[in-house]
Protein backbone atom coordinates (compact mmCIF):
# COMPACT_ATOMS: atom_id res chain seq x y z
CA UNK A 1 0.00 0.00 0.00
CA UNK A 2 1.24 3.54 -0.86
CA UNK A 3 1.73 4.82 2.54
CA UNK A 4 1.84 8.54 1.06
CA UNK A 5 -1.06 10.59 2.02
CA UNK A 6 -1.58 12.72 -1.28
CA UNK A 7 -5.41 14.23 -0.77
CA UNK A 8 -7.95 13.04 1.24
CA UNK A 9 -11.06 13.24 -1.12
CA UNK A 10 -13.62 11.18 -0.38
CA UNK A 11 -11.65 9.77 2.85
CA UNK A 12 -11.02 6.25 0.87
CA UNK A 13 -7.94 4.91 2.58
CA UNK A 14 -8.36 7.14 5.71
CA UNK A 15 -9.63 5.64 9.42
CA UNK A 16 -11.49 7.79 11.54
CA UNK A 17 -11.77 6.42 15.28
CA UNK A 18 -13.26 8.13 18.53
CA UNK A 19 -13.23 7.19 21.87
CA UNK A 20 -16.02 9.31 23.89
CA UNK A 21 -19.66 10.19 22.54
CA UNK A 22 -18.49 13.32 21.95
CA UNK A 23 -15.62 12.15 19.59
CA UNK A 24 -18.17 10.47 17.89
CA UNK A 25 -19.94 13.85 17.30
CA UNK A 26 -17.07 15.61 15.86
CA UNK A 27 -16.42 12.31 13.51
CA UNK A 28 -19.94 12.37 11.83
CA UNK A 29 -19.10 15.93 11.30
CA UNK A 30 -16.10 14.84 8.96
CA UNK A 31 -17.69 11.84 7.67
CA UNK A 32 -20.01 13.99 5.71
CA UNK A 33 -16.85 15.42 3.74
CA UNK A 34 -15.77 12.08 3.59
CA UNK A 35 -18.04 9.16 2.93
CA UNK A 36 -15.68 6.41 1.86
CA UNK A 37 -13.74 6.72 4.99
CA UNK A 38 -13.89 3.87 7.54
CA UNK A 39 -14.83 4.96 10.89
CA UNK A 40 -14.17 3.11 14.51
CA UNK A 41 -16.75 4.18 17.00
CA UNK A 42 -17.36 2.35 20.87
CA UNK A 43 -19.73 -0.27 20.33
CA UNK A 44 -22.13 1.59 23.27
CA UNK A 45 -22.32 5.04 20.79
CA UNK A 46 -22.43 2.88 17.54
CA UNK A 47 -26.22 3.57 17.56
CA UNK A 48 -25.70 7.42 18.13
CA UNK A 49 -23.36 7.12 14.90
CA UNK A 50 -24.49 8.00 11.45
CA UNK A 51 -24.05 5.02 9.19
CA UNK A 52 -22.42 4.16 6.41
CA UNK A 53 -23.62 7.12 3.68
CA UNK A 54 -25.54 6.29 0.91
CA UNK A 55 -23.05 7.48 -1.59
CA UNK A 56 -20.26 6.38 -0.49
CA UNK A 57 -18.53 2.80 0.69
CA UNK A 58 -17.46 4.17 4.26
CA UNK A 59 -17.85 1.51 7.21
CA UNK A 60 -19.12 2.04 10.49
CA UNK A 61 -17.04 0.18 12.45
CA UNK A 62 -18.04 -0.84 16.50
CA UNK A 63 -15.16 -1.76 18.68
CA UNK A 64 -14.98 -3.15 22.30
CA UNK A 65 -11.83 -3.44 24.41
CA UNK A 66 -8.64 -1.40 24.64
CA UNK A 67 -7.38 -0.10 21.57
CA UNK A 68 -3.99 -1.51 21.58
CA UNK A 69 -5.70 -5.00 21.38
CA UNK A 70 -7.29 -4.21 17.82
CA UNK A 71 -5.15 -1.84 16.47
CA UNK A 72 -2.64 -4.02 16.32
CA UNK A 73 -3.71 -6.06 13.15
CA UNK A 74 -5.41 -2.57 11.67
CA UNK A 75 -3.15 0.42 11.93
CA UNK A 76 -0.70 -0.13 8.67
CA UNK A 77 -3.98 -1.00 6.79
CA UNK A 78 -4.69 2.63 6.44
CA UNK A 79 -2.66 4.95 4.86
CA UNK A 80 -4.20 8.18 7.08
CA UNK A 81 -5.67 7.98 10.50
CA UNK A 82 -7.83 10.86 12.39
CA UNK A 83 -8.23 10.57 15.78
CA UNK A 84 -10.03 12.22 18.25
CA UNK A 85 -7.80 11.19 21.24
CA UNK A 86 -5.50 13.25 23.71
CA UNK A 87 -1.85 13.32 21.89
CA UNK A 88 -0.56 11.58 25.03
CA UNK A 89 -2.84 8.76 25.37
CA UNK A 90 -2.33 8.91 21.21
CA UNK A 91 1.01 8.08 21.83
CA UNK A 92 0.94 5.58 24.45
CA UNK A 93 -1.26 3.31 22.64
CA UNK A 94 0.39 3.62 18.86
CA UNK A 95 4.23 3.46 20.16
CA UNK A 96 4.03 -0.27 20.34
CA UNK A 97 2.67 -0.65 16.68
CA UNK A 98 5.52 1.79 15.13
CA UNK A 99 7.49 0.53 12.40
CA UNK A 100 9.28 3.35 10.76
CA UNK A 101 8.85 6.31 8.66
CA UNK A 102 8.18 4.09 5.62
CA UNK A 103 5.94 2.15 6.47
CA UNK A 104 4.03 3.71 9.50
CA UNK A 105 0.89 5.72 8.12
CA UNK A 106 0.33 9.49 8.89
CA UNK A 107 -1.92 10.21 12.09
CA UNK A 108 -3.78 13.20 12.83
CA UNK A 109 -4.68 14.00 16.64
CA UNK A 110 -7.92 15.82 17.00
CA UNK A 111 -9.60 17.46 20.45
CA UNK A 112 -12.71 16.73 21.14
CA UNK A 113 -14.29 19.85 20.56
CA UNK A 114 -12.26 19.90 17.33
CA UNK A 115 -10.51 22.97 17.93
CA UNK A 116 -7.08 21.84 17.05
CA UNK A 117 -5.59 19.51 15.21
CA UNK A 118 -2.12 17.98 15.51
CA UNK A 119 0.21 16.58 13.11
CA UNK A 120 1.29 13.59 15.24
CA UNK A 121 3.15 10.95 12.91
CA UNK A 122 4.94 10.92 9.71
CA UNK A 123 4.69 14.37 9.03
CA UNK A 124 6.55 14.87 5.50
CA UNK A 125 6.66 11.16 4.26
CA UNK A 126 3.04 10.01 5.41
CA UNK A 127 1.78 12.87 4.58
CA UNK A 128 0.10 13.82 8.00
CA UNK A 129 1.35 17.66 7.47
CA UNK A 130 -1.07 18.10 4.36
CA UNK A 131 -4.08 16.09 6.42
CA UNK A 132 -3.96 18.08 9.55
CA UNK A 133 -4.20 20.72 7.17
CA UNK A 134 -7.24 19.01 5.28
CA UNK A 135 -9.07 18.09 8.46
CA UNK A 136 -8.61 21.63 10.06
CA UNK A 137 -9.96 23.02 6.79
CA UNK A 138 -12.96 20.88 6.85
CA UNK A 139 -13.94 21.24 11.09
CA UNK A 140 -12.80 24.95 11.48
CA UNK A 141 -9.90 23.27 13.64
CA UNK A 142 -6.26 25.42 13.77
CA UNK A 143 -3.64 23.15 12.48
CA UNK A 144 -0.73 22.39 14.88
CA UNK A 145 1.96 21.58 12.84
CA UNK A 146 5.80 21.13 14.78
CA UNK A 147 7.99 19.75 12.16
CA UNK A 148 10.64 22.43 11.41
CA UNK A 149 10.43 22.84 7.74
CA UNK A 150 7.08 23.92 7.96
CA UNK A 151 7.87 26.96 11.14
CA UNK A 152 10.59 27.92 9.04
CA UNK A 153 9.30 27.75 5.68
CA UNK A 154 12.06 25.50 4.21
CA UNK A 155 12.47 23.37 1.69
CA UNK A 156 11.24 19.42 3.29
CA UNK A 157 13.38 17.66 1.18
CA UNK A 158 12.21 14.43 2.30
CA UNK A 159 8.23 15.30 0.64
CA UNK A 160 9.98 15.53 -3.08
CA UNK A 161 8.55 11.76 -3.58
CA UNK A 162 5.05 12.87 -2.71
CA UNK A 163 4.75 16.67 -4.41
CA UNK A 164 6.90 15.39 -7.92
CA UNK A 165 6.48 11.68 -7.61
CA UNK A 166 9.86 10.70 -8.00
CA UNK A 167 10.54 7.64 -5.99
CA UNK A 168 13.30 7.29 -3.31
CA UNK A 169 16.65 5.97 -4.07
CA UNK A 170 19.66 5.53 -1.09
CA UNK A 171 18.35 8.11 1.62
CA UNK A 172 20.67 6.72 4.62
CA UNK A 173 21.75 10.75 4.63
CA UNK A 174 18.19 12.36 4.37
CA UNK A 175 18.39 13.20 8.24
CA UNK A 176 21.94 14.90 7.58
CA UNK A 177 20.26 16.22 4.12
CA UNK A 178 17.60 17.71 6.64
CA UNK A 179 18.96 19.12 9.04
CA UNK A 180 21.42 21.24 6.54
CA UNK A 181 18.66 22.58 4.69
CA UNK A 182 17.06 23.59 8.08
CA UNK A 183 20.14 25.00 9.65
CA UNK A 184 21.11 27.01 6.55
CA UNK A 185 23.89 25.20 5.33
CA UNK A 186 25.50 24.63 2.18
CA UNK A 187 23.49 21.90 -0.30
CA UNK A 188 24.61 20.88 -3.24
CA UNK A 189 22.76 19.53 -6.08
CA UNK A 190 23.01 16.74 -8.25
CA UNK A 191 20.18 16.72 -11.10
CA UNK A 192 20.57 14.59 -14.17
CA UNK A 193 16.82 14.19 -15.30
CA UNK A 194 13.83 15.48 -13.93
CA UNK A 195 11.55 18.17 -13.20
CA UNK A 196 13.81 21.56 -12.43
CA UNK A 197 10.85 23.87 -10.92
CA UNK A 198 10.82 21.88 -7.10
CA UNK A 199 13.34 24.86 -5.49
CA UNK A 200 11.48 27.64 -4.52
CA UNK A 201 12.52 30.91 -5.74
CA UNK A 202 13.47 32.37 -2.44
CA UNK A 203 15.76 29.22 -1.79
CA UNK A 204 17.28 29.36 -5.44
CA UNK A 205 18.32 32.61 -4.65
CA UNK A 206 19.77 32.13 -1.50
CA UNK A 207 23.07 31.14 -3.09
CA UNK A 208 23.31 27.90 -0.56
CA UNK A 209 22.37 25.33 -3.46
CA UNK A 210 25.31 24.86 -5.46
CA UNK A 211 23.48 22.82 -8.97
CA UNK A 212 25.30 20.74 -10.71
CA UNK A 213 24.17 18.85 -14.32
CA UNK A 214 25.96 15.87 -13.44
CA UNK A 215 28.48 13.42 -11.00
CA UNK A 216 31.33 14.60 -12.90
CA UNK A 217 30.92 18.16 -12.88
CA UNK A 218 30.20 17.84 -8.63
CA UNK A 219 33.16 16.08 -8.25
CA UNK A 220 35.49 18.17 -9.98
CA UNK A 221 34.20 21.43 -7.88
CA UNK A 222 35.58 22.17 -4.65
CA UNK A 223 34.29 20.24 -1.23
CA UNK A 224 32.04 23.25 -0.52
CA UNK A 225 28.71 21.62 0.38
CA UNK A 226 27.83 20.00 3.68
CA UNK A 227 25.26 17.92 2.32
CA UNK A 228 23.93 16.48 -0.91
CA UNK A 229 20.44 15.86 -2.97
CA UNK A 230 21.15 13.66 -5.62
CA UNK A 231 17.92 13.24 -8.51
CA UNK A 232 18.98 11.29 -11.34
CA UNK A 233 17.24 8.50 -13.17
CA UNK A 234 21.09 6.52 -12.88
CA UNK A 235 21.69 4.17 -10.10
CA UNK A 236 25.37 5.72 -9.09
CA UNK A 237 28.74 3.86 -8.66
CA UNK A 238 32.12 4.47 -7.06
CA UNK A 239 33.15 7.65 -6.55
CA UNK A 240 29.35 9.27 -7.09
CA UNK A 241 28.37 7.07 -4.09
CA UNK A 242 30.14 8.99 -1.51
CA UNK A 243 28.42 12.35 -3.02
CA UNK A 244 24.98 10.50 -2.01
CA UNK A 245 26.06 9.01 1.31
CA UNK A 246 26.21 12.68 2.61
CA UNK A 247 22.20 13.07 1.76
CA UNK A 248 19.64 11.33 -0.19
CA UNK A 249 18.65 10.30 -4.16
CA UNK A 250 15.72 10.64 -5.54
CA UNK A 251 14.62 8.78 -8.91
CA UNK A 252 12.45 10.95 -11.07
CA UNK A 253 10.10 9.41 -13.64
CA UNK A 254 12.19 9.92 -16.69
CA UNK A 255 12.87 7.32 -18.67
CA UNK A 256 10.66 6.54 -21.75
CA UNK A 257 11.20 2.97 -23.36
CA UNK A 258 10.27 2.54 -26.80
CA UNK A 259 9.46 -1.07 -27.60
CA UNK A 260 9.15 -3.30 -30.86
CA UNK A 261 8.03 -6.90 -30.77
CA UNK A 262 6.51 -9.89 -32.65
CA UNK A 263 3.20 -10.68 -32.32
CA UNK A 264 2.65 -13.08 -29.03
CA UNK A 265 5.78 -11.96 -27.23
CA UNK A 266 5.15 -12.67 -23.78
CA UNK A 267 4.65 -10.05 -20.74
CA UNK A 268 7.59 -11.84 -19.30
CA UNK A 269 10.16 -11.93 -22.30
CA UNK A 270 9.72 -7.78 -22.38
CA UNK A 271 10.36 -7.38 -19.06
CA UNK A 272 13.38 -9.73 -18.56
CA UNK A 273 14.84 -7.73 -21.35
CA UNK A 274 14.02 -4.28 -19.85
CA UNK A 275 15.22 -5.74 -16.15
CA UNK A 276 18.72 -7.01 -18.25
CA UNK A 277 19.18 -3.61 -19.91
CA UNK A 278 18.52 -1.76 -16.87
CA UNK A 279 20.82 -3.23 -14.97
CA UNK A 280 23.87 -3.30 -17.43
CA UNK A 281 23.92 0.34 -18.04
CA UNK A 282 22.83 1.08 -14.21
CA UNK A 283 19.57 2.50 -14.95
CA UNK A 284 16.97 3.07 -12.63
CA UNK A 285 13.83 0.93 -12.88
CA UNK A 286 11.51 3.17 -10.76
CA UNK A 287 12.48 5.94 -13.15
CA UNK A 288 10.48 4.54 -15.79
CA UNK A 289 8.32 7.36 -17.06
CA UNK A 290 6.09 5.60 -19.87
CA UNK A 291 6.52 2.54 -22.46
CA UNK A 292 5.46 3.66 -26.12
CA UNK A 293 4.98 1.94 -29.63
CA UNK A 294 3.59 1.42 -33.02
CA UNK A 295 -0.40 1.86 -33.68
CA UNK A 296 0.11 -1.81 -35.12
CA UNK A 297 0.94 -2.88 -31.30
CA UNK A 298 -1.73 -1.50 -29.80
CA UNK A 299 -4.06 -4.69 -29.15
CA UNK A 300 -0.67 -6.45 -28.04
CA UNK A 301 -1.01 -8.68 -25.13
CA UNK A 302 2.08 -9.08 -23.99
CA UNK A 303 2.62 -5.51 -23.91
CA UNK A 304 -0.78 -4.31 -22.49
CA UNK A 305 -0.21 -6.66 -19.68
CA UNK A 306 3.19 -5.64 -19.03
CA UNK A 307 2.27 -2.04 -18.91
CA UNK A 308 -1.12 -2.71 -16.81
CA UNK A 309 1.64 -4.62 -13.98
CA UNK A 310 3.75 -1.42 -13.24
CA UNK A 311 1.07 0.96 -14.17
CA UNK A 312 2.79 2.34 -16.60
CA UNK A 313 1.33 5.04 -19.22
CA UNK A 314 1.59 3.19 -22.59
CA UNK A 315 1.67 5.73 -26.20
CA UNK A 316 1.10 4.31 -29.44
CA UNK A 317 2.29 6.36 -33.02
CA UNK A 318 1.11 5.86 -36.25
CA UNK A 319 4.13 4.82 -38.56
CA UNK A 320 3.89 8.57 -40.75
CA UNK A 321 5.10 10.09 -37.14
CA UNK A 322 7.61 7.48 -36.23
CA UNK A 323 9.15 7.89 -39.85
CA UNK A 324 9.68 11.68 -39.54
CA UNK A 325 12.19 11.12 -37.20
CA UNK A 326 15.70 10.22 -38.17
CA UNK A 327 17.14 7.26 -36.65
CA UNK A 328 20.64 5.73 -35.94
CA UNK A 329 19.25 2.14 -36.83
CA UNK A 330 16.71 2.28 -39.55
CA UNK A 331 15.82 -1.27 -40.72
CA UNK A 332 13.86 -2.33 -44.46
CA UNK A 333 13.07 -5.23 -42.40
CA UNK A 334 10.48 -3.80 -40.16
CA UNK A 335 9.76 -1.43 -42.94
CA UNK A 336 8.05 -3.83 -44.53
CA UNK A 337 6.30 -5.76 -41.97
CA UNK A 338 5.31 -2.26 -40.06
CA UNK A 339 5.30 0.49 -42.74
CA UNK A 340 8.05 2.68 -40.21
CA UNK A 341 11.77 2.16 -40.70
CA UNK A 342 12.37 1.70 -37.19
CA UNK A 343 9.34 1.21 -34.20
CA UNK A 344 11.67 1.28 -30.29
CA UNK A 345 14.21 4.14 -31.57
CA UNK A 346 11.55 6.87 -32.36
CA UNK A 347 8.82 5.58 -30.33
CA UNK A 348 11.16 5.98 -27.33
CA UNK A 349 12.18 9.60 -28.40
CA UNK A 350 8.66 11.00 -29.65
CA UNK A 351 7.69 9.80 -26.40
CA UNK A 352 10.66 11.64 -24.63
CA UNK A 353 10.76 15.00 -26.65
CA UNK A 354 13.72 14.72 -27.45
CA UNK A 355 15.93 14.06 -30.07
CA UNK A 356 18.74 11.98 -28.42
CA UNK A 357 18.49 7.89 -27.49
CA UNK A 358 20.11 7.20 -24.02
CA UNK A 359 20.05 3.52 -24.99
CA UNK A 360 20.35 3.13 -28.80
CA UNK A 361 18.79 -0.25 -29.26
CA UNK A 362 19.12 -3.64 -27.34
CA UNK A 363 17.43 -6.90 -28.11
CA UNK A 364 15.89 -10.46 -27.11
CA UNK A 365 14.82 -13.22 -29.32
CA UNK A 366 11.58 -11.21 -29.92
CA UNK A 367 11.57 -7.82 -29.18
CA UNK A 368 14.01 -4.62 -29.22
CA UNK A 369 14.01 -1.81 -26.98
CA UNK A 370 15.40 1.80 -26.92
CA UNK A 371 15.76 4.09 -23.93
CA UNK A 372 15.41 8.11 -23.87
CA UNK A 373 15.24 10.64 -21.06
CA UNK A 374 12.34 12.74 -20.94
CA UNK A 375 13.15 16.18 -22.15
CA UNK A 376 16.75 15.23 -23.17
CA UNK A 377 19.76 13.90 -20.54
CA UNK A 378 22.95 12.15 -20.60
CA UNK A 379 24.17 10.11 -23.73
CA UNK A 380 24.93 6.52 -22.89
CA UNK A 381 27.64 4.96 -25.58
CA UNK A 382 25.51 1.69 -26.57
CA UNK A 383 28.90 0.07 -28.29
CA UNK A 384 30.86 0.23 -25.26
CA UNK A 385 27.72 0.59 -22.40
CA UNK A 386 29.61 3.90 -20.54
CA UNK A 387 28.19 7.03 -19.79
CA UNK A 388 29.28 10.27 -22.11
CA UNK A 389 28.19 13.26 -20.10
CA UNK A 390 27.54 15.46 -21.86
CA UNK A 391 4.05 18.14 -34.19
CA UNK A 392 3.15 14.79 -34.34
CA UNK A 393 2.98 12.68 -31.45
CA UNK A 394 0.99 10.35 -30.07
CA UNK A 395 -1.41 8.72 -32.21
CA UNK A 396 -3.49 6.93 -29.23
CA UNK A 397 -2.54 6.76 -25.50
CA UNK A 398 -3.69 3.84 -23.35
CA UNK A 399 -3.40 4.76 -19.60
CA UNK A 400 -3.33 1.81 -17.44
CA UNK A 401 -5.69 1.07 -14.69
CA UNK A 402 -5.26 2.31 -10.73
CA UNK A 403 -1.28 3.41 -10.29
CA UNK A 404 -0.38 4.79 -13.25
CA UNK A 405 2.14 7.30 -13.48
Amino acid sequence: MNRTVQEARDGEGIALLAVTRRGCRQLDRLRRAWPRADAFVPSKFAGETRQAMEDGAGRLIPYQGPLRSWLKSTFHRYRGWVMWVAVGAAVRTLAPLLRGKKEDPAVVAVDEGSRHAVSLLSAHRGGANRLTREVSHLLGARPVITTASEVQETLAVDELDRDRGWVPGDDTGMTRLSAAVINGETIGVVQESGEEDWLPEEEAQSGRWLRFSSFREALSAPERAEAWLVITHRLPTGEERRLCSKGAVYHPRSLCLGIGCSRGTSADELESLIRDVMSRYRLAFDSIRSLSSITLKSDEPGLLELAERHGWPLHFYEAGALNRLPIPQPSDVVYRVTGSRGVSQPAALLSAGTDRLLVEKEKSRNATLSIAVYGGGAEINTRSGGMDHEDDVADRTRQPGPGGV
